[in-house]
Parts: C-alpha cells; sequence; structure tokens
C-alpha cells in the first residue's frame, strides 16, 4: 500500500504505527516514518521503529539503523 492507504487508514484507527512499518519495505521506511511523525506520538513512533528493527532481515538492518538514527535518536539527546 502506499503512503497515503496508511494515512488514512492510521487517521480512522485501523491500524497501528507498528503495522505501517511492519508491512513497510525497508528502503521506504524513511519516509514512512516522517508521515507517522505528523500524526503520532513520538514515542509510539520509536517503539514501533525499534519493534520493525528486531524483526527485520539482517539485511535491512543498516538502513532501518540509519532511520532510527535519523528521526529518533537525536529528538531523545543520544
Amino acid at each position: 500500500m502506499d503512503e497515503h492507504v496508511f494515512e488514512r487508514m492510521l487517521r480512522e484507527g485501523k491500524i497501528t504505527a507498528e503495522g505501517i512499518l511492519r508491512q513497510t519495505a525497508a528502503d521506504q521506511v524513511d519516509g514512512m516514518t516522517e508521515m507517522l511523525l505528523h500524526h503520532v506520538p513520538y514515542d509510539e513512533v520509536r517503539r514501533a521503529l525499534y519493534a520493525r528493527i528486531g524483526g527485520a532481515p539482517l539485511g535491512d538492518f543498516e538502513i532501518l539503523r540509519a532511520t532510527y538514527f535519523k528521526h529518533c535518536a537525536r529528538a531523545s539527546g543520544r
């Protein structure tokens, strides 16, 4: 699904941030995280991204780690 479909489903309460990131390809997680940060509390997005990283194939780790540090680590002061 594309970002607009996920955004609408999120507003309607039909899907969570974790559900969205779980269904998002690793190379699209950065943009989806950006969208989520506009609609969902920061801590929920951070937890969802952390869960996505934990369940990802090793080949996706580097791109997901970069996304985490870009959007979440700097905001927490790390």
